[in-house]
C-alpha cells in the first residue's frame, strides 16, 4: 500500500481578513508619527557600571581578613606594675619562708637602706606590743629557726 501523500497545493487556501480602505495610504505616516513619539518620551538610560559578583566577593574577604588580622594583633596596653602592689600580693609568712630558705641575713636586708626609713614619725622607732613574757616565748620559740 501506498501511503498518500498530501501537497502543498492540494489544501485549499483561506482567504486573509481584507485591510481596511485607505489604511496603506497613511500606514508609513503613522508609523514614523509614533516611533518620533516613542523616541521623545523616552530618557536616555544612565550609565551602570557593574563589579563582577566574583570580584566584589574577593574584597568583602580581603576586607573580613584584614579586620580579623587587626584585632587578634591589637595588644592590650600593660598595666603599670609598682613594687608596692607586688608586695601586697605576698603574704608575709611567703617572705619569712623565702628569706628562710635562702638564708638571707637581717643585714644583707637591711644593707643600703636609709635608717631613717625605718623610723616611723607618728609612733617613734617601733610601738611596744603588749605581750607577756610566755607569749613572748611561744613566739620566740616558733620563729626560732629564723635568728
Amino acid at each position: 500500500m501506498q501511503a498518500h501523500k498530501r501537497r502543498l497545493a492540494d489544501i485549499p487556501r483561506k482567504e486573509p481578513l481584507p485591510a481596511p480602505e485607505g489604511f496603506f495610504d497613511t500606514f508609513l505616516d503613522d508609523l514614523e508619527e509614533a516611533l518620533a513619539q516613542k523616541e521623545a518620551t523616552q530618557r536616555p538610560e544612565a550609565k551602570v557600571v557593574t563589579m563582577p559578583l566574583r570580584w566584589a566577593c574577593a574584597a568583602a574577604a580581603s576586607l573580613a581578613l584584614l579586620l580579623g588580622l587587626a584585632w587578634l594583633l591589637q595588644k592590650p596596653e600593660p598595666q603599670p606594675l609598682s613594687a608596692e602592689a607586688l608586695l601586697n600580693e605576698v603574704s608575709s609568712a611567703e617572705i619569712v619562708n623565702y628569706l628562710a630558705l635562702h638564708q638571707v641575713e637581717l643585714e644583707h636586708i637591711l644593707h643600703g637602706v636609709d635608717p631613717a626609713l625605718l623610723v616611723n614619725d607618728e609612733v617613734g622607732v617601733l610601738p611596744a606590743a603588749k605581750l607577756s613574757d610566755d607569749e613572748l616565748d611561744l613566739i620566740y620559740d616558733e620563729y626560732e629557726y629564723l635568728f
